[in-house]
């Protein structure tokens, strides 16, 4: 097992040594696409933010919504 470790350390070492320049080219559909995973990110984070805040504000209040709904003394 431990030649097996050895020889991967090596491989690795030596893939990391050879690398090469990719020259590689990005289309514009490939920023389109990034910056769609960004918003969509920080679209996501936002509910998510703001629905643990509800919560949070909810149990401090000690109330819940519920209860606001069937509040008989309007």
């Amino acid at each position: 097992m431990k030649s097996f470790v050895d020889l991967s350390i090596v491989l690795v070492a030596i893939t990391l040594i050879s690398i090469r320049p990719a020259y590689a080219y990005l289309d514009p559909g490939t920023g389109s696409l990034i910056i769609q995973g960004i918003i969509g990110t920080i679209a996501a984070a936002g509910f998510f933010f703001r629905s643990y805040l509800h919560k949070f504000w909810t149990m401090i209040r000690g109330k819940s919504t519920d209860e606001d709904a069937t509040d008989p003394k309007d």
